[in-house]
Order: C-alpha cells, then structure tokens, then sequence
C-alpha cells in the first residue's frame, strides 16, 4: 500500500492495475477465518485505494467489482478457500481483458493517425502512449505536441518517453494550448 501511496501521476489504466495487483496479493495473505472480517478489511483496503485517486471512476468500478465477486460467492456453499480461489481467478481475468483491451485500443487508436498527423496529448496516459506506439511500429510518420499538463507535469514524462522511443515530440506550456490546438490534426486524452 506505501508503494501505491507515493505515486503521484500515473495514469488511470496502470494505477487499476496496479490496485488490482495489490488486492491480489493482500487476498493471498489474509488470513482468513471469519468471511465476514475478510470482507470488512477488503472493504478497508478498497476504500482505501480509491481514497488516493478518487477521481478515477475506473477504479471505483474494478474494487467495487471485486467486493461483489466476494460478497456473491459468500452467498454459496463455497469454502472460504473456494471463495478465495474463484476472487483470485476473477481478478486474474480482470488483468487479462485490461492487457487484451489495451492491444485493440491501441491497434484501432493508431489506425486513426493519418499521414503527416500533428497530435495534441494532454497528461501521460498509457493508452495514448501505446496508440502513438503502435503507429510507429506501422511506420507512421507524425509529431507530437505534449502539453506539460500542470500541476502534475504528467506531460513531461509522456515527452519524454515518446522522445527516447524515437517519436518527434515537442513540449508546450499549457498555456500554449490555443496555438498546439491550431497546427493539431488531432487531440489525444487518457
């Protein structure tokens, strides 16, 4: 949970992952006499995760799921050991449909950059940066104009790694959205 606490901008897809990797493992090593305290600490440990980025709607939805996969097996004859293999499992797919998701936004995402495109990002969102990254390897040529994206300066790290990967990158203020915005054939937001 430190771990998670000390990320400061991250985008919303990593950080659900990353929750959701963190209540894998707290589910494999609670221990686990009493379903009803297993899910009132799940609850706290949810809460908790959605304490440090209540904004991301994404988030909420993923926890919230996980305690209705708990709470739903509860409901069964289940074990508490059953209970607890099907949540890992349900949170196991969660993880794999996000990985497969990820490669169709990407692949549809970068189908979208023309030619010659000047693109616009806002913050440092990890499926615009794998969209502009599989437009490169499709041998695109385009520029991207990263707005630093204050106060988290989250468009820096985007610049940043698009640069090292080997995209044109420019970084802008945000206050020189309005002229980015006139020379963009399009605006990419995570």
């Amino acid at each position: 949970m430190n771990q998670l606490q000390q990320i400061k901008a991250t985008s919303s897809f990593d950080f659900c992952l990353l929750a959701l990797r963190y209540l894998q493992n707290f589910i494999k090593d609670a221990p686990i006499k009493n379903m009803d305290n297993f899910l009132l600490s799940l609850n706290e440990q949810g809460h908790a995760l959605v304490t440090m980025q209540p904004n991301m709607a994404n988030l909420k939805k993923k926890i919230s799921t996980v305690i209705y996969v708990v709470k739903k097996a509860m409901k069964t004859r289940k074990t508490n050991a059953e209970i607890i293999k099907y949540t890992l499992e349900k949170i196991a797919d969660m993880l794999a449909v996000a990985a497969q998701n990820k490669e169709k936004i990407a692949v549809a995402g970068s189908k979208l950059i023309s030619s010659n495109a000047r693109v616009v990002t806002i913050g440092n969102s990890t499926l615009v940066s794998e969209i502009l990254m599989t437009a490169l390897n499709q041998k695109r040529k385009f520029e991207v104009y990263c707005l630093e994206s204050a106060p988290t300066r989250e468009g820096i790290t985007l610049a940043e790694t698009l640069a090292r990967k080997g995209i044109s990158t420019c970084l802008y203020a945000d206050a020189a959205m309005g002229v980015t915005l006139s020379q963009a054939t399009m605006v990419l937001s995570g």
